[in-house]
């Protein structure tokens, strides 16, 4: 069985370390930037553990990604180009498969959690400079993005062999009730982002019928046909391609099948009217 780990390596004692290259377990490590941006994001000493965890890792050739989540905390982005190159000089020194760049995902409709969320405007700088990068790095380190509009950006940009690219490298579509998550308590949630809609228990029920559950329910087939979408996702050209995210579309409007309005794009149907 192969394992991973996500960690920003504050919890990464010698006893973890030592199991962690025991069982050969390839770690992925969160950091969102320069040490001053980090910090403040993540909290004082965050940086250093950071940066000492990959240090460690990539010695034993177990460093797998790094992971960087967009935010705006007080008057602190790391919307920018520094923070951004910042981690990628990083990957790329210490032989980091990937870096993520993750979009904010939001875990409820808490207004002070969503203030952390860039805006449309950022989100589309954050896109196109992700596609500028994406060429100069050109795979040194390679850049994944996890925001489910990248996809249109690059599709407008012209991302060479993008259909294989889209079907077998991008990671920003929304998987919502195309695969499950297993919280804490056992059950089975169709998102690892959204834990709002729970299915089953694992204590009480196999993994087989949980996921077959999923996999026949009218609800989770009506989320998966983009059809269904409403608002400017449901009638953009791109939603086969994007679509948006089904939780930030739930926590930002109360409905599941509505549009991620994190997105600037205006679709063409309503540019015309």
């Amino acid at each position: 069985m192969n394992t991973s780990i996500i960690t920003d390596g504050r919890m990464l004692d010698d006893k973890a370390f030592q199991n962690i290259v025991k069982n050969k377990t390839k770690i992925s490590v969160s950091i969102d930037g320069s040490a001053k941006t980090n910090d403040v994001i993540r909290g004082k000493g965050a940086y250093s553990a950071a940066v000492s965890a990959i240090e460690r890792l990539s010695k034993e050739n177990l460093l797998n990604v790094l992971v960087y989540t967009f935010a705006n905390v007080g008057e602190v982005t790391n919307a920018n180009e520094e923070d951004m190159v910042h981690v990628l000089d990083l990957a790329k020194k210490y032989d980091a498969r990937w870096v993520v760049f993750h979009g904010f995902i939001p875990y409820s409709n808490d207004k002070e959690s969503l203030k952390a969320d860039l805006t449309p405007q950022q989100y589309e700088w954050v896109c196109n400079k992700l596609y500028d990068l994406t060429q100069r790095y050109n795979g040194k380190p390679g850049i994944n993005v996890y925001i489910p509009f990248y996809s249109r950006v690059a599709k407008q940009r012209g991302m060479p062999d993008f259909d294989n690219w889209f079907n077998n490298f991008f990671l920003g579509r929304c998987f919502f009730g195309k695969f499950m998550s297993i919280a804490e308590n056992g059950d089975a949630i169709p998102c690892s982002f959204n834990d709002a809609y729970r299915i089953g228990n694992i204590k009480n029920k196999t993994i087989t019928d949980i996921w077959s559950d999923i996999q026949n329910s009218q609800f989770f087939e009506s989320i998966r046909n983009k059809d269904n979408l409403k608002g400017k996702c449901g009638v953009c050209e791109y939603k086969d391609i994007c679509g948006g995210c089904r939780a930030a579309a739930l926590f930002y409007t109360g409905d599941i099948f509505g549009s991620d309005i994190r997105c600037a794009y205006v679709p063409k149907s309503l540019r015309e009217k």
